[in-house]
């Protein structure tokens, strides 16, 4: 028997064994909001192709400035305000 017939049948007995599939990952990427295009860039590199990495260019939600911001009765719950320059 030639060595690469070898190998084959030494492939080929070790995908027969009974030892259950990894199960199946999503095909789905998985989104991050950053406020910054920088930060996007950055992130990206550590992520890799499973991200779509997408940045705000700035806040979006801000504490109310005429207010105290937070809920002092319920476990200090934030109250947040969409800013109007990023309302679209």
């Amino acid at each position: 028997m030639s060595p690469t017939n070898k190998k084959k049948l030494k492939t080929i007995a070790k995908k027969k064994d009974d030892t259950p599939a990894p199960p199946k990952k999503r095909g789905g990427r998985s989104l991050v909001i950053v406020e910054s295009p920088t930060k996007q860039k950055t992130i990206a590199k550590f992520l890799g192709n499973g991200y779509t990495i997408v940045a705000t260019l700035g806040h979006i939600r801000d504490l109310p400035s005429r207010s105290l911001g937070v809920e002092e009765n319920d476990s200090f719950e934030p109250q947040y305000v969409i800013l109007p320059k990023a309302k679209k």
